[in-house]
């Protein structure tokens, strides 16, 4: 990972497999943290080729989502740049 926090700015980046869509989140400063932190970690262990599930609000209004690791399911660039 690359850091430049007089900027503002995060970068990782890894070429596993080639992109094929960009998705952007536009986060408070108070979740940037947590939020960098879970896309690394999925990142991490779906790069490894590891598959799983993330499962968001377990015992309320439970959702899975499937990782394919081993298969299709990669993310190749976190990038963090501040907006104000």
């Amino acid at each position: 990972m690359i850091e430049d926090r007089s900027i503002g700015y995060t970068f990782s980046r890894s070429k596993a497999v080639k992109s094929d869509y960009i998705i952007t989140l536009e986060v408070t400063s108070q979740f940037k943290e947590e939020c960098l932190e879970m896309l690394e970690y999925i990142k991490k262990v779906a790069g490894r080729g590891h598959s799983f599930l993330v499962v968001i609000d377990p015992g309320s209004e439970e959702k899975e989502f499937y990782v394919d690791g081993d298969g299709s399911s990669h993310i190749n660039e976190i990038g963090v740049e501040r907006v104000n």
